[in-house]
């Protein structure tokens, strides 16, 4: 067989607090996927960073591999990463009972256009004590799992004013956009503030032409605490051999 490289990534949190002391966040939970493919997975429990944030079971996984289907022995290369989170809390603002994503990679043996799927989702995530009720929305993307499909679909009606989802550009052949459908205490769920708290985005997707990456919780924290976090992040690809 052609050799094939393999990319998939998953991990439960990374992070860096400024203030009030400077002090990185090792990256937990996280799990990488060889060139070669593969399968790999790793657990974290009873996670606590200085009372401030912390879960009680994290599991990343990446797997790839050639599919057996074909009776050929030509089957897609496909790969799969995965990250899930129980029983996450951000200073008692932000948190979850469970906080899912995953996303699957099928290249055809013959080199054609991958496409790429995902699935993503929370239980029971609350903000600042509220429920936090959106919806996420993957099946839009996953009717459009090719890159060429889902550009045209982005040229041709964007301009008729079609409700693409939030966020949605173009930047250095990058779209970025949320899974996340309405609003939290009145603001996007690309950017919800919260008064001497920070700013937290959900669901957030950036699409390239070979990859789809997730990030679930990004927040930037204000005062009287300072510093970035991201919770949930998952993503693939892979290549041939050029």
């Amino acid at each position: 067989m052609e050799r094939f490289l393999f990319h998939s990534e998953a991990y439960a949190l990374t992070g860096r607090f400024t203030v009030p002391f400077e002090e990185v966040i090792p990256v937990q939970a996280m799990a990488t996927l060889p060139m070669t493919g593969g399968y790999g997975s790793v657990q974290v429990e009873n996670f606590d960073f200085r009372h401030m944030v912390s879960f009680r079971r994290a599991t990343a996984s990446v797997s790839g591999s050639q599919s057996r289907k074909d009776a050929e022995g030509r089957g897609p290369l496909v790969s799969r990463a995965t990250v899930e989170i129980e029983g996450f809390n951000l200073l008692g603002m932000v948190t979850a009972g469970r906080i899912f994503a995953s996303v699957s990679t099928s290249i055809p043996f013959s080199g054609e256009e991958a496409s790429l799927y995902l699935q993503a989702g929370f239980d029971d995530l609350r903000i600042a004590g509220e429920p936090v009720k959106i919806e996420i929305d993957a099946d839009y993307f996953n009717r459009l799992p090719q890159w060429s499909a889902l550009t045209a679909e982005v040229g041709k009606n964007a301009p008729k004013g079609l409700r693409l989802p939030l966020g949605s550009s173009f930047r250095n052949d990058v779209l970025a956009f949320t899974l996340a459908r309405g609003s939290v205490r009145g603001s996007k769920a690309t950017e919800i503030t919260i008064p001497n708290f920070g700013t937290i985005s959900l669901a957030e997707l950036f699409i390239t032409p070979y990859a789809r990456r997730i990030s679930m919780i990004r927040i930037e924290l204000g005062c009287p605490e300072e510093g970035r976090l991201e919770i949930g992040g998952a993503g693939g690809n892979g290549a041939g051999w050029p």
